[in-house]
């Protein structure tokens, strides 16, 4: 049986005053991203500073 699934990407851009914070911007978007897709999806860190999550609920309703 297929399952819909859910894909959201994101990316951690940076300014040059928050350049100094790297480490800690994408440590903080991770956080976000894993509380986001809750005990319905996974996260995955596919480059540096991009994120991947892959749920079997639309995002929307894993955040609320």
């Amino acid at each position: 049986m297929c399952k819909d699934i859910n894909i959201l990407v994101c990316s951690v851009n940076f300014t040059p005053e928050t350049l100094k914070h790297k480490e800690e911007a994408i440590n903080r978007c991770a956080m976000m991203v894993l509380r986001a897709a809750g005990k319905y999806g996974s996260v995955y860190r596919t480059q540096n500073n991009e994120f991947v999550c892959m749920s079997t609920k639309p995002i929307k309703e894993c955040c609320e």
